[in-house]
């Protein structure tokens, strides 16, 4: 792919199906089936007898999915950045973990983490690739204000919407449904 002068970019087709394949298959689906069709299922057999145990283990699962994302700093992405992606992924696991134990279906929280995203490439797509190179990490303490503030507004919802759905789960019921 090049980036023509006026700025857009025309990949060909086999390259666009695989960036937008790519958010399902290379994340929604294996971090859902490793983190809520594993860890949290793990966790749940021990601790689903009460609602404090089913809390804990999507609690855990979900702390385990965003430590995971800290692997990005090893990439180059920048510490605060980074940090603001473990709590965000944390939220968002959360969220993933009560919509599978609402559900008791692992395709949904795929599907909802692979459209997640997808809609991620796609504001990053939209938003000015030199605005973000020309700022790639919070320089001043008004950055960081931003980035925390960013994180609030992107964290909050999903912890909002994860706590509603979770009033709802009744203990032991993920174990009456074969995943």
């Amino acid at each position: 792919m090049q980036i023509p002068k006026n700025g857009f970019i025309t990949p060909d087709i086999p390259t666009l199906i695989i960036i937008v394949l790519h958010p399902f298959i290379g994340t929604g689906l294996f971090e859902e089936v490793l983190y809520r069709g594993l860890v949290l299922k793990l966790l749940l057999k021990k601790n689903q007898d009460s609602k404090q145990g089913m809390i804990f283990a999507c609690v855990i699962s979900s702390a385990i999915f965003g430590f995971f994302h800290l692997v990005n700093v090893f990439a180059g992405a920048p510490v605060l950045s980074t940090l603001s992606q473990v709590v965000d992924a944390t939220a968002t696991g959360l969220f993933f973990a009560v919509v599978f134990l609402r559900t008791r279906n692992l395709w949904i929280p795929i599907l909802l983490h692979g459209l997640l995203n997808l809609s991620t490439q796609i504001f990053d797509a939209i938003v000015s690739f030199d605005l973000l190179l020309q700022n790639p990490a919070p320089q001043t303490e008004v950055d960081i204000i931003g980035l925390i503030i960013y994180t609030l507004f992107t964290s909050l919802p999903m912890l909002i919407a994860a706590l509603v759905l979770l009033r709802k789960v009744e203990p032991g019921s993920i174990t009456t449904k074969n995943n």
